[in-house]
């Protein structure tokens, strides 16, 4: 565009004139000849050509240089604020907007800063610890553009507040068993490697009763995870309040067949042992009760008085219960 023509007879301008141009490829615009205007960057030669009319002739311009630079891509890139994770913390994904609706499919470099103009600190290494950085997107010069960049955004990594949870145990595993029991492992993430500490309670609110000593006997308690700020990674964070109560164990209880001779006194029976379903330990001071019958499947006769006499006699052990384990009864023995 551009192109002027002036009339030969008193040399003015001619308003609202037409042209038609041609393109080329060496600079005497012999070689190359092409009506359609070049669309890749370089360098071009062209002539316009007057429209004529029935008031004045047809004329063309001299053979000069048309160039067409390389286009500059718009690279957008938006800030970024994120909690620390233990990991590297890259950058927004950045975009890149060419002519005609055209398509990058090259590479983006992400270039970060130490400081707000971008100008210090530069590492395309994503940063990892928190603190306030700041990240700019480029891309290399590619056919028909030149060199792209973003403005200088921040990228800021924040510390962290974990989420700790903390599974409450199943009821098997909050049987009595004779030893304390405590919590199931609490899980952290992100985790900055902070303590873990485990409270139990006596209300559902685990705001009461506090220890940290794992309970021992049945009874209602409740427990919560709390993890420890660790400076530069992750705030102090806490689980909920899960049910760790502990409930009564089974018990087996058990009798060998018992030989006495006579004596002319009452001879009881003994040697009773029982132990808690929930682990099979062999539970400590028991208290046991005997009974004692006339037939092997211990349904007659039955009395809590030992035998004095001489004769064969069946009995049965009793284990006496507790708030901690249920009752149980041997087998019938003699």
């Amino acid at each position: 565009s551009g192109a002027t023509a002036k009339l030969s007879s008193n040399s003015s301008n001619i308003s609202g004139a037409a042209f038609t141009y041609k393109y080329y490829t060496n600079s005497s615009c012999s070689a190359g000849e092409t009506s359609t205007a070049p669309k890749a960057a370089g360098t071009y030669y062209v002539k316009a050509t007057l429209t004529g009319t029935d008031n004045y002739n047809t004329s063309t311009s001299s053979c000069v240089t048309y160039t067409m630079n390389n286009a500059t891509p718009t690279v957008s890139l938006s800030a970024k604020t994120a909690s620390w994770t233990g990991s590297a913390i890259a950058a927004n994904t950045a975009t890149v907007t060419l002519k005609n609706n055209e398509t990058y499919t090259g590479s983006i470099t992400y270039t970060y800063y130490t400081n707000s103009s971008c100008t210090s600190g530069a590492t395309t290494t994503a940063p990892t610890n928190t603190g306030q950085y700041y990240v700019k997107a480029t891309t290399a010069a590619f056919t028909n553009y030149n060199a792209g960049a973003s403005s200088c955004v921040s990228h800021k990594i924040n510390v962290a507040t974990p989420t700790v949870t903390l599974n409450a145990k199943s009821e098997a595993q909050r049987t009595y068993t004779g030893s304390a029991i405590a919590a199931n492992t609490a899980t952290v993430s992100p985790n900055g490697g902070g303590a873990i500490t485990y409270t139990y309670y006596t209300n559902s609110s685990c705001s009461q009763g506090a220890t940290t000593t794992a309970p021992t006997n049945v009874g209602t308690y409740y427990v919560k995870a709390s993890v420890a700020a660790v400076t530069n990674k992750t705030n102090a964070a806490s689980s909920s309040c899960v049910n760790h109560s502990i409930v009564k164990s089974n018990t087996t209880t058990s009798l060998s067949a018992i030989t006495n001779t006579y004596n002319g006194s009452n001879q009881a029976a003994s040697g009773a042992t029982a132990k808690l379903s929930s682990n099979s330990s062999t539970i400590s001071g028991a208290a046991f009760t005997y009974k004692y019958y006339t037939n092997s499947s211990c349904s007659q006769g039955e009395t809590t008085t030992a035998p004095t006499t001489v004769g064969t006699y069946y009995v049965k052990a009793t284990l006496t219960g507790t708030d901690n384990y249920n009752t149980s009864t041997s087998s019938c023995v003699t």
